[in-house]
């Protein structure tokens, strides 16, 4: 390519970079559920899919072992590890706002730990220790809650938004609404979907069953794409432009450069 016509490139928003993450999360999620289905329709008549260890070799045996490692719902798989990578890359984002910027640094600073606790949390579930609080609160409540911990989860995500809110709401719309819509499908799949697994893991007397994972996919799809979306928002605030093979410049929007 002509350095001359390169140079006269018009500066893009990094931010076409950040849908890539978001099919990746589709891909995932589709994986994992056709996975499913394969280990349930093979898994031998009166024993309950995902609970016992099949007969190696066989069909049921392939989808068991295949799904594990690709199961939305499980700590220690492909998509907890992803889901981590991509809350480490909003906080690496974060960061890098805040060196880039002279606006509300602090601001950008505390998204940037928000994101890096949340990277950990998909690793070592932190979250869950929460759950002996959720049950005291929900015991207040008078109301009846498998998954506890998203009650005190509630009231951490407020406080997040609460504390976020001005830094939210002062930057240019695109990116803010990209934010927003990202906290808001985020907590979606996070909190309301959450919840509603854990009732029908209540339904179903402790049972994991297809309509628990059904909605556990939907749920991890949320948080995942609520995550690009928020990536996406950061990313709306750089403008990169190519000026030469391998020669790039970066900026910010003037409104908060």
């Amino acid at each position: 390519m002509n350095n001359d016509v390169t140079h006269g490139e018009p500066p893009r928003h990094a931010a076409r970079w950040a849908w890539w993450p978001g099919a990746l999360s589709l891909l995932l999620v589709v994986v994992s559920g056709t996975l499913y289905t394969g280990m349930y329709l093979t898994t031998p008549e009166g024993v309950l899919p995902g609970y016992a260890e099949p007969t190696r070799g066989t069909l049921h045996w392939f989808f068991f072992r295949s799904w594990g490692v690709m199961d939305v719902a499980r700590e220690q798989s492909v998509p907890a590890w992803y889901s981590s990578v991509l809350w480490a890359v909003f906080a690496l984002a974060a960061f890098a706002m805040a060196a880039m910027t002279r606006l509300r640094r602090v601001s950008w600073v505390l998204l940037g730990l928000v994101g890096l606790a949340a990277s950990a949390d998909e690793t070592v579930a932190l979250h869950e220790r929460l759950g002996s609080v959720g049950d005291r609160m929900a015991e207040a409540l008078g109301i009846e809650v498998q998954f506890a911990w998203a009650i005190p989860g509630a009231v951490l995500a407020l406080g997040v938004v609460a504390l976020l809110w001005r830094l939210v709401w002062s930057l240019p719309r695109t990116a803010r609404a990209l934010l927003i819509a990202g906290g808001a499908v985020f907590l979606l799949g996070a909190l309301v979907l959450e919840t509603i697994s854990g009732q029908i893991v209540l339904r179903f007397d402790g049972v994991i069953t297809w309509h628990q994972h059904l909605v556990t996919h939907f749920e991890e799809l949320c948080e995942m794409l609520g995550l690009t979306l928020a990536i996406a928002g950061i990313l709306r605030l750089v403008l990169v432009r190519r000026e030469g093979p391998a020669s790039w410049r970066v900026a910010l929007e003037p409104a908060i450069a």
